[in-house]
């Protein structure tokens, strides 16, 4: 008996149960009572005499048990699929130890992971959902994207369903749904499909998404200010929304527009140690070297035999990319680019990281509103006075917010005794490049359309666009870029 229970045997266990099962003594009349208890889960097993209703019930219990199995483990805080929405437990449940949810865990989460994950810990549920949507699959493991279909992958909807019962089980294991949630309010979606989802436990409640983000946004805003040896950039511009009230009742009957600030701290990477002090940076400014500046000096900085081997090297790019002939050489040009005139090029493996800041109501075209601006920014940045305002601080943005910021500067400069922040002395306004290209472009059509030469002039920029059939813009001096 050891040998055979141990497959040692002449026949093997699954002969016997499987002669046994379509023995045609083993099934019942579809007139008997036991006719109704083939593959029953709920009967008890001592109570079926027949082999086959028997067996059928016998393996449903075994399958059950191994299903139940699975999920316990899948519920389990070890699998990862349970985080908190809120650091608040909900009233009537007792505190949890499950992690709050990060912009990580949101920013990692793929399919190829919990593909994996019910792979290995939920075998038994994965094979059963996937023989049940493809009984002719083979191999249920293989997840090339030739396997998974093109409108509705199987894996992808095996995925779903684990997800949403184990949600359904446990509304902790909500990893794919909160990140489903999330989404849904990154592209606007109704408040209905919030509530549609949530009952289908599809994703979590609106609430529950909304508190996830205040979450992580308050998360990332302290790691800002507790990090000070991170250099950072801000990029600030005005935002506007035109309001539309949509039941008129007293007090409101006017559409009305919203105007408000925002910006994005930029980290800046490769920075030298001490390059942005203040000090030193105040001492170069005290030597008045600019007073010295003349165009003869700009003229010499300018590198022309390196301008003019790209101007050689760019003409010849544009023959090997439109001329059939020449297309061999086009490696051999692109590799000149690289040798020869490449010139203080950025890390290829630079990543930029950037951290979106929160809005405010402030109005960056007055003086007031731009200085409110930049001290609430500061803030969510960690530099406030006396912290953190020893270093230049960059701040950019369009042709409005550089004048604005030059003028707060200009009102608080006779409390430069009073340090640094009070006075705005540590921000450096820079104009954003593409707003320069543009006011330059905007120069360049205005100054050489030649309107009223369209066609008579061919060295108009009026009488090209005429040729190559191009529409005059709308306006000369703001142009589309």
């Amino acid at each position: 008996v050891s040998s055979f229970l141990k497959g040692m045997g002449e026949h093997k266990v699954a002969e016997i149960v499987d002669l046994m099962y379509n023995n045609h003594y083993s099934k019942v009349p579809p007139c008997s009572l036991e006719s109704g208890l083939m593959f029953s889960g709920a009967s008890d097993l001592g109570d079926i005499n027949a082999a086959q209703p028997a067996l059928s019930s016998w393996a449903i219990s075994l399958v059950t048990s191994r299903i139940i199995k699975e999920s316990n483990i899948l519920v389990l805080p070890e699998a990862g699929l349970r985080l908190r929405a809120s650091k608040k437990s909900p009233s009537g449940s007792s505190p949890t130890q499950d992690p709050l949810v990060t912009w990580e865990q949101v920013n990692s989460f793929s399919f190829e992971k919990l593909i994996a994950l019910f792979q290995c810990r939920a075998p038994a549920t994965w094979f059963l959902l996937m023989k049940f949507m493809r009984p002719r699959l083979q191999d249920v493991t293989n997840t090339t994207p030739h396997s998974t279909g093109t409108y509705r992958p199987k894996h992808i909807v095996s995925i779903f369903i684990i997800s949403e019962l184990l949600f359904v089980r446990n509304k902790s294991v909500n990893y794919l749904q909160l990140c489903r949630a999330i989404s849904h309010i990154s592209m606007k979606a109704h408040q209905s499909i919030h509530r549609i989802d949530s009952r289908l436990a599809h994703s979590v409640s609106y609430g529950s998404a909304r508190n996830a983000l205040v979450e992580m946004a308050k998360a990332k805003q302290s790691w800002l200010q507790q990090s000070p040896h991170i250099e950072k950039w801000l990029c600030m511009d005005n935002v506007q929304y035109h309001f539309k009230p949509h039941e008129h009742y007293i007090g409101q009957l006017e559409s009305r527009m919203v105007i408000g600030c925002n910006a994005t701290a930029i980290e800046l990477q490769d920075v030298i140690e001490g390059a942005l002090d203040i000090a030193p940076w105040r001492a170069r400014r005290a030597e008045n070297r600019r007073s010295e500046l003349t165009l003869d000096n700009l003229l010499d900085d300018i590198d022309r035999v390196h301008l003019e081997l790209i101007a050689e090297l760019h003409f010849l790019q544009g023959l090997v990319e439109f001329v059939p002939a020449l297309t061999p050489y086009h490696p051999l040009v692109e590799k000149l680019f690289d040798t020869e005139v490449k010139k203080h090029q950025i890390n290829p493996n630079c990543h930029t990281v950037v951290h979106p800041l929160g809005t405010n109501a402030e109005n960056e075209v007055s003086t007031t509103g731009m200085k409110n601006a930049l001290v609430d920014f500061f803030s969510q940045i960690g530099i406030e006075e006396g912290k953190n305002d020893d270093k230049i601080q960059f701040v950019s943005g369009d042709g409005k917010s550089y004048e604005a910021i030059g003028n707060v500067k200009k009102h608080l400069s006779e409390l430069a005794d009073n340090g640094t922040y009070k006075s705005f002395e540590l921000v450096l306004e820079v104009l954003e490049i593409w707003h320069t290209k543009w006011t330059e472009l905007g120069r360049i059509c205005h100054g050489k359309w030649g309107t009223g030469f369209e066609t008579t002039d061919p060295s108009t920029l009026g009488y090209l666009a005429k040729t190559i059939n191009s529409p005059t813009p709308s306006d000369l001096k703001k142009p589309d870029f």
